[in-house]
């Protein structure tokens, strides 16, 4: 049934980038199993831009920081795009493919105001309290000439299927009212990076701000070694973060080189 299920995958992705006429993606690579669609993009592109790689299952997968993505069973998204890395910076690519899984799952939901992004690009549940559960995540590196854009999203999972580490923290679209097979999922992530990596950058940037979940929060912040504390006053993705402190004065931090510390909020 897997293997069914995967050689269905590169019949509608090529069908799909060959109506497109991406001018970022041109062909795709189905793997069953890989230990990091990161590292096979890396191997079977040689260097060429242009290649997509999906894995069924990944066993190995790596997120920002040098945190681990972690893929349960062949219930989730593991995906690798490799880009030019001479037309966009990685800071850009990483806005890009934040926007575009949020677009993409928010079209897949039965409420689309049920999602937004915490910095820079986790795609993560809308709750009253403020940022929750984490859907998906994004790691980009610029190696050979290429940026690997990895992208990881959550489908399948049931409750249950959460090791102990994982339950109240990381969350499935199925587990949010969606339906969506895998490839469907795929389908409209492919679309989505394909106009949101061609999208003008302050379109990017204001559609980022619409979803963005930590103004107005408390949070920790890690730049240059150090941990900055306050009310995030204003994010411009591309730019800078303002932070409020205590005592009301205003720390503002370059968006490159900060890190969100994520206990501060969960």
């Amino acid at each position: 049934m897997e293997t069914y299920e995967l050689t269905n995958w590169a019949e509608r992705i090529e069908t799909l980038l060959g109506r497109a006429r991406s001018p970022w993606m041109d062909r795709v690579s189905v793997l069953a199993v890989t230990a990091s669609t990161q590292d096979a993009a890396l191997q079977m592109a040689a260097g060429r831009p242009g290649l997509l790689v999906l894995s069924g299952r990944q066993t190995a997968g790596r997120g920002r920081l040098g945190r681990v993505w972690s893929h349960i069973a062949d219930l989730g998204i593991a995906a690798t795009f490799a880009i030019d890395g001479g037309k966009l910076s990685p800071e850009r690519a990483a806005l890009s493919a934040g926007l575009a899984v949020a677009r993409a799952v928010e079209a897949l939901l039965p409420d689309g105001d049920g999602v937004g992004i915490r910095w820079p690009n986790d795609v993560v549940e809308r709750t009253p309290a403020g940022p929750g559960r984490k859907l998906s995540g994004v790691l980009i590196e610029a190696r050979d000439g290429l940026l690997l854009i990895g992208i990881g999203i959550n489908v399948g999972q049931r409750e249950g299927d959460w090791p102990n580490e994982l339950r109240g923290r990381a969350v499935s679209l199925r587990q949010l009212g969606s339906n969506a097979a895998r490839i469907d999922v795929i389908e409209r992530l492919v679309t989505e990076l394909d106009r949101t990596l061609s999208m003008p950058e302050q379109e990017v940037v204001d559609a980022w701000k619409a979803r963005d979940l930590l103004r107005g929060r408390r949070c920790t912040f890690l730049h240059d070694t150090k941990e900055i504390h306050g009310v995030v006053e204003s994010m411009e993705p591309s730019l800078e973060i303002i932070i409020r402190g205590d005592g009301g004065g205003l720390t503002r931090l370059p968006a490159a080189s900060t890190s969100l510390v994520l206990d501060s909020i969960r």
